[in-house]
């Protein structure tokens, strides 16, 4: 034996890949996932299958297609609604326990991981908890607005930007900032 490595716990796991974006992990808990939900024994597969699992889940016909597990493939496509709808559903699904599992592996905006500066001294500030996805050209954030103890699924997405990052970021903010103060 040449090395033993214990992996840390799942609920660590998925707190390193919300908060710092590891793709690296996200592939292997996708493949993990998948072999055990529908024995899907490549990558290739697991991508699909999981695709197939949350179109039967949240009952959509919706163009939805996904060939990686954490979305670093242009081919990858998700509505903004349909992305909402996940979300709803993960809030509403009695078999998870949101505000201790999965509410807490997201980063809250203003405070921790890839949403440190997003809402930072605004009302946004530890009022969203959510993911932030980017790349040339491409910002997203989706996750849940807290207020008065409520939660509010919210998605925007924003392909093909002729603007600087900087600039989409600051217009996302405001936007969620009023979004925010309409709620």
């Amino acid at each position: 034996t040449l090395l033993v490595y214990n992996s840390p716990i799942l609920k660590e796991l998925i707190h390193n890949i919300n908060h710092k974006s590891n793709n690296n992990f996200t592939e292997h808990i996708l493949m993990k996932s998948m072999f055990v939900l529908d024995s899907a024994k490549t990558l290739d597969h697991a991508a699909s299958a999981l695709q197939n699992y949350w179109l039967r889940t949240l009952n959509s016909n919706e163009n939805f297609i996904m060939v990686d597990g954490c979305g670093l493939s242009r081919k990858n496509a998700i509505s903004p609604s349909l992305m909402n709808d996940l979300l709803c559903h993960m809030y509403n699904n009695k078999n998870i326990n949101i505000k201790n599992n999965f509410m807490m592996s997201l980063p809250v905006s203003g405070l921790t991981g890839t949403l440190k500066y997003l809402g930072d001294g605004t009302i946004l500030q530890n009022n969203f908890y959510g993911k932030s996805g980017s790349m040339d050209g491409i910002r997203c954030y989706a996750g849940y607005f807290k207020k008065n103890n409520e939660y509010y699924s919210f998605t925007i997405m924003l392909n093909h930007l002729t603007c600087s990052s900087l600039q989409s970021f600051k217009l996302i903010e405001q936007f969620m900032i009023d979004v925010y103060e309409k709620l």
